[in-house]
């Protein structure tokens, strides 16, 4: 009796010592306080331990496949992107991913592939731009948002193309200021100008410096 009772000691000790190990390699597997399942998988740790994690108010769950920890500040930005491949911050959300705005966006600018059809057609806070797919990636980067976290959206040249090409559909003062800041300082504007050909913009492009200057 006392050797099986020592038999459960050992194991349970054991079992705890698995479960702390799996934890601490889960937290370190953490990026910005977001941690992705396929990251915990490919770890050899089972999938069990997040749901363990969560009930213990550990971790929260974001989406399927994503979670936080629980002191880490909802990154809402970087959280709508991850629940789906498609989707690249334009026009004035871009340009404050880029500093260039200090309006925090309410609606945010979102552009996707002609033909998009998913999540992100369901959120109230997203305005979406469909464009076709040979410009689609045309200035794609991956900027560093507030939070430390890594997020897709246009380079300067290619926001600036597109706040040309919707300019009656978005803040009318946000986009001039933009731009007058834009040319007013030194930036890669023979990028500025292929990408408004690409676009076909190049002679709204024209139109709106002429207004500028």
């Amino acid at each position: 009796m006392y050797f099986l009772s020592y038999l459960n000691v050992i194991k349970f000790k054991y079992e705890r010592k698995k479960i702390m190990n799996y934890q601490e390699k889960i937290m370190k597997l953490c990026k910005k306080g977001y941690l992705k399942t396929e990251d915990v998988v490919k770890e050899g740790v089972p999938k069990v331990y997040l749901t363990n994690m969560t009930k213990k108010g550990i971790l929260k769950r974001v989406k399927t496949g994503l979670y936080m920890t629980s002191d880490t500040f909802s990154d809402e930005m970087f959280e709508i992107l991850t629940k789906t491949k498609y989707g690249i911050y334009s026009s004035l959300s871009s340009l404050y991913l880029h500093d260039k705005c200090d309006r925090i966006p309410i609606i945010y600018d979102i552009t996707v592939p002609t033909g998009y059809k998913g999540f992100l057609q369901k959120l109230d806070n997203v305005k979406l731009y469909y464009v076709p797919k040979n410009i689609y990636y045309l200035g794609l980067v991956l900027k560093e948002d507030m939070f430390g976290n890594e997020i897709r959206c246009y380079d300067l040249e290619r926001t600036i193309c597109d706040i040309i090409k919707y300019y009656d559909k978005l803040d009318k003062e946000l986009c001039n200021i933009a731009l007058r800041n834009y040319f007013y300082n030194k930036n890669d504007e023979s990028k500025l100008y292929e990408y408004a050909k690409q676009m076909g913009i190049y002679k709204k492009l024209i139109e709106r410096v002429e207004v500028l200057r």
